[in-house]
């Protein structure tokens, strides 16, 4: 099946990343990790939408909804809670206190509602440069207590559990691989890692990903201008999505069915000219739906 991305949202973010549907309210969240900015689009009816934009006050590599309500952030500094109302930020706990030059960067819920987010070096954030591995990958509790799951990494990016909940897909970028996990729904302990997708000599760097219900997996590619739809179980790339970006970032599956795929893009490393629409936040239809979003329950 071919795809056609077209544009959802007109944007210029620098790097806009984790996009976030919330299924209960119909808003559509993503952040622009430079400026600082957690953006709340929300479409009302036909004719009235809103786009409320929170000022972090530094780096927000991702975001993640919390069951309880409101929002939780990884910055630079900390994992915070932020008010959505009044963008008012609490620091929660900070896994990596006192390793500098580093920030937080994807980061989504597993079934169970824990949250795992991984740290980089902030040196990397144009997407290259010295790729020694500085960060590592981290799950937090309800409690608000956590453990590294896996580390050193260079650039701690896409997620994924599967239908069945017993296996986690994980991506350091410039591996440019994909490595599976068994994954314990009940403990979140993982085990048995192996690479199931390789892209050496593919054009671009795995970034962010999602799952569709098929498990399947669609994988955003920096400076790759495209997001791949890929088998892990065949270890073979299924289709690709071009995207009219050349920092595709992040997909992540919304809409009332869970078959439209949003995707983030930026316009670092891009030429305007050429894609005047970096920035912008993109969509397809897929044929497969996605999960709902889980959420935070701490």
């Amino acid at each position: 099946m071919k795809y056609e991305a077209e544009r959802f949202l007109k944007m210029d973010c620098v790097i806009g990343e984790v996009p976030v549907w919330d299924d209960e309210t119909g808003k559509f969240y993503f952040v622009d990790i430079l400026r600082n900015h957690i953006h709340v689009y929300h479409r009302v009816n036909e004719s009235v939408s809103t786009m409320k934009t929170i000022d972090t006050g530094q780096s927000v590599g991702c975001i993640v909804l919390r069951k309880s309500g409101g929002v939780i952030a990884g910055l630079v500094d900390g994992i915070y809670s932020v008010d959505e109302e009044t963008g008012e930020k609490a620091l929660l706990l900070h896994p990596e206190n006192g390793t500098e030059g580093n920030r937080y960067n994807d980061g989504k819920c597993d079934p169970a509602g824990r949250f795992w987010v991984g740290t980089m070096s902030r040196s990397l954030d144009s997407g290259f440069g010295d790729y020694t591995p500085r960060g590592a990958l981290y799950c937090i509790g309800a409690d608000l207590q956590y453990a590294k799951k896996a580390g050193p990494v260079a650039i701690s990016n896409g997620l994924a559990w599967n239908a069945a909940q017993d296996t986690f897909f994980y991506i350091d970028s410039p591996t440019k691989k994909v490595v599976s996990y068994a994954y314990h729904h009940e403990t979140g302990d993982l085990s048995n890692p192996r690479v199931v997708l390789d892209f050496h000599g593919m054009e671009g760097i795995p970034d962010g990903m999602c799952i569709d219900v098929e498990d399947n997996l669609w994988i955003a590619f920096f400076d790759g201008g495209c997001v791949r739809h890929c088998d892990p179980q065949k270890g073979k790339i299924i289709d690709e999505v071009r995207v009219p970006a050349r920092s595709v970032t992040c997909a992540a599956f919304g809409g009332q069915d869970f078959c439209d795929l949003l995707i983030t893009t930026g316009t670092a490393n891009t030429d305007l000219k050429e894609y005047p629409d970096a920035g912008s936040v993109f969509k397809i239809r897929a044929k497969a739906p996605g999960f709902a979003t889980s959420k935070f329950i701490g």
